[in-house]
């Protein structure tokens, strides 16, 4: 915590935020504040936030001046009036190396189980007089639905959680720009707070000199403080593909367009990496989407064929065929097969032996069995055909075989 020498004006009006009305962190942007005197806690001053462990410091433009908050801190919020801060590692003094100024919030509404989610602070560090000098990496946030307060000497001074997003790259030593650290993550389900900070013990902290600190010897007394501002968390919605119900007309194409519209990139397992793809067949179609927020997802929709023309004629097969060769009903076939996309045809005799089989559409009995003519009499057909429109049927019947 800094002791402030500024004057101090007191305002008790709330500013408007400035983040997504999606943001569920409540009060996310640090703009919303009240005027507690003598208050130096984090709770004294903004509404959803409190600390856990000594008191981390609160910044607004409106309560100081602009010139003051730049004056001291090195660089102004990144948007709005209102910023906190806090150090993530020290070495001052009779403070325990494990000390954590920690930010704590409130959410709007718990989290859903097994839903897509993305989190986002935005972070700064500040390089101030011979103790304030080095950077780290280490900054995470967590979610969580327990309320972390150090009341006794005996509790950990480091929050035993493990964030959802954690800052990786290298150690956060931009001073000109702010830098963010966020991510997506799946929830567990009921998670109501937020923390913001370093959750890893000194050993497992990466540590650098900041640009312009005061030396070796320093950095190793010194301590490690960042300002955050804008901090956000968010559902991220379903992908889905459009429409969910495909139907497909034979011999026609369709359009399957991919959602949300606004993502990084789209990956269809047809190879193509647009937004929407034209199809001709049914089929099971899948696409990966990384979302604007960078978070990945997938989505996929089963496409069937219908048939999309005039209404099917009724398939008729004749009661009698004379295969005499004289080019006239020789053979035994349905007598309108234009009309159906498939068939398996069966012929018996008499006693019940099968004396023909075809699975294809032209095909057709010429009363042989065995490279004989078939006596004269009465036979019987089960065909399982399939219309026009892809739908199964019966048919059976007998029929008389002439010469």
């Amino acid at each position: 915590m800094f002791r402030f020498s500024y004057f101090i004006v007191l305002l008790s009006s709330f500013l408007c935020g400035k983040i997504s009305a999606q943001n569920l962190v409540r009060n996310g942007d640090f703009e919303q504040y009240t005027n507690s005197p003598g208050g130096l806690l984090l709770e004294d001053w903004l509404p959803g936030w409190y600390s856990y462990f000594t008191t981390p410091d609160y910044y607004n433009t409106a309560l100081w001046t602009i010139e003051g908050v730049q004056d001291y801190c090195g660089t102004l919020p990144r948007s709005g009036a209102g910023m906190t801060g806090g150090y993530q590692l020290g070495y001052w003094g009779a403070m325990p190396a494990y000390n954590r100024e920690y930010i704590q919030g409130e959410l709007s509404e718990p989290l859903k189980p097994n839903t897509l989610y993305y989190a986002e602070v935005y972070v700064k560090p500040m390089l101030k007089s011979p103790v304030i000098n080095f950077g780290i990496k280490n900054i995470g946030i967590v979610l969580t639905n327990k309320h972390y307060i150090r009341y006794d000497s005996t509790a950990s001074y480091i929050i035993e959680e493990t964030p959802v997003v954690e800052y990786s790259n290298s150690v956060i030593s931009e001073m000109t720009e702010w830098t963010k650290v966020s991510g997506c993550f799946i929830a567990k389900g009921g998670e109501t707070k937020i923390i913001i900070g370093n959750f890893n013990t000194d050993a497992l902290t990466d540590t650098a000199q900041l640009p312009g600190a005061f030396g070796e010897e320093q950095f190793h007394s010194g301590m490690s403080y960042y300002l955050f501002d804008d901090v956000l968390v968010k559902e991220i919605p379903a992908a889905f593909i459009l429409p969910n119900e495909a139907v497909i007309c034979r011999d026609s194409t369709l359009t399957l367009t991919a959602y949300p519209d606004n993502a990084l990139t789209y990956e269809w397992n047809t190879g193509a990496t647009t937004k929407s793809i034209e199809i001709d067949k049914a089929s099971t179609y899948s696409v990966e989407i990384t979302t604007a927020e960078g978070c990945e997802q997938k989505a996929d929709v089963k496409v069937v064929t219908k048939y999309c023309g005039p209404r099917c004629s009724e398939l008729f097969m004749p009661n009698a065929f004379s295969p005499n060769d004289d080019a006239s009903n020789d053979y035994f076939m349905p007598m309108n097969p234009e009309d159906i996309s498939g068939m398996e045809l069966s012929i018996y005799n008499r006693l019940g032996e099968r004396v023909f089989y075809t699975n294809k559409l032209d095909g057709k009995w010429d009363g042989h069995f065995r490279n004989q003519l078939c006596d004269i009499g009465n036979y019987f057909y089960y065909l399982r055909y399939r219309d026009c429109k892809e739908e199964a049927h019966v048919k059976k019947g007998d029929f008389v075989l002439l010469k």
